[in-house]
């Protein structure tokens, strides 16, 4: 936990990494702004899918798979 590598959310396996600043991501086709903050966690599910979930959220719902 912790670190950069594959984690489990609650249904399916999504490549995390997490912010040690502040961060923005405009997604494609102009559908948005992700933002966060050091602590926090940067997800993309293996269908591309991008977010980033809080620090103490992703803590309570993801787990590392081995």
């Amino acid at each position: 936990m912790g670190e950069d590598s594959w984690y489990r959310s609650l249904s399916q396996a999504a490549d995390v990494t997490p912010l040690t600043c502040s961060y923005r991501l405009e997604l494609p086709g102009h559908q948005g702004m992700l933002s966060g903050k050091a602590g926090d966690w940067f997800v993309r599910n293996q269908y591309g899918s991008m977010g980033i979930v809080a620090g103490d959220i992703f803590s309570e719902t993801y787990d590392l798979v081995k």
